[in-house]
């Protein structure tokens, strides 16, 4: 998976600088014992509906179950 802008635009756009959808991945790092979540750009601001974040938040918990 490409992570980074796609320059998608599924719930419309919000602003005229607004510059789409962004794909990042989240990974535990067990050396480091930290969970980083790479975005693949400069990001200044995340929104997430309802769903979207539930669904973030546990993926960052599972990630950190990773780190034991």
């Amino acid at each position: 998976m490409n992570i980074g802008k796609t320059d998608r635009f599924p719930q419309g756009k919000l602003s005229e600088d607004d510059e789409g959808e962004l794909a990042f991945r989240i990974a535990a790092d067990p050396i480091k014992n930290v969970i980083i979540i790479d975005f693949g750009t400069p990001v200044k601001w995340l929104g997430f509906p309802k769903d979207y974040a539930i669904g973030l938040a546990n993926l960052i918990l599972k990630r950190a179950e990773e780190l034991k």
